[in-house]
């Protein structure tokens, strides 16, 4: 995951976090730790595109969107989606559309070779050498 509950909480506030998660009287754990995990699979949506996943390192960018989709996500479970989650909820989607599109990048650490530990990934293609040629079909013709 992208962010804790403990970074949600720095964001929120412990009594706000509480206040979105609470189901039947009490704090539901569950649905904290499950907004983390929606929130960062949604990231990985769209970082999948353009590095590879897992990353070796949580870039410190990601845990801010991380944590306001999340809260995002508990708002609207305990119906009490406001304007202001709503509109952080939309800015760190646009920011998800800006690393997919290639407008913004990831500052990562570079492994002990200097490359960055994720990055574009690379397609190759294989196959077995051609049957038929110019050179094969040469006496043919």
């Amino acid at each position: 995951m992208y962010a804790t509950r403990q970074q949600m909480e720095d964001a929120y506030g412990a009594d706000q976090i509480a206040l979105l998660s609470t189901r039947d009287v009490e704090v539901d754990e569950d649905s904290i730790t499950r907004a983390l995990s929606d929130a960062s699979a949604l990231i990985d949506t769209y970082l999948s595109g353009r590095y590879k996943l897992p990353l070796a390192a949580t870039a410190p960018v990601l845990v801010r969107p991380c944590v306001d989709i999340a809260c995002y996500y508990l708002a609207q479970q305990a119906t009490m989606l406001t304007d202001e989650l709503r509109q952080r909820y939309e800015d760190a989607v646009k920011l998800l559309r800006d690393f997919a599109e290639g407008r913004a990048t990831l500052s990562l650490d570079t492994d002990d070779d200097g490359k960055a530990e994720s990055g574009p990934q690379v397609i190759s293609v294989s196959g077995p050498p051609r049957l038929f040629s110019r050179e094969t079909m040469r006496d043919l013709g």
